[in-house]
């Protein structure tokens, strides 16, 4: 477990400090194949991302979306999550 507190501000205008318990799942690049190829951008960019507690946060949010026609509006509410930037040090492959 970490167990730190950080201050998180993001792009809606939330500020506020949450509790960062552990790390929960890790996400390598990949490359994207919807018409065309997205190639990987960087191949050492990697994120971690890590289960907090302690936000509050309910606002809507207009997105678009390439695999709608349409915009869609969404609900953003309490995060759960924080993604961190990191390096991948070695793999282990599971049997």
């Amino acid at each position: 477990p970490v167990e730190v507190y950080v201050d998180l501000h993001d792009q809606f205008g939330y500020e506020e400090e949450v509790l960062v318990i552990e790390p929960l799942y890790f996400a390598n690049p990949v490359q994207k194949t919807h018409g065309t190829v997205t190639p990987i951008q960087d191949p050492a960019a990697h994120l971690v991302f890590y289960g907090i507690v302690g936000g509050t946060f309910d606002s809507f949010v207009l997105v678009d979306n390439q695999f709608l026609a349409e915009p869609l509006q969404m609900t953003v509410y309490d995060p759960e999550l924080l993604a961190v930037p990191s390096l991948k040090l070695f793999a282990e492959i599971a049997d």
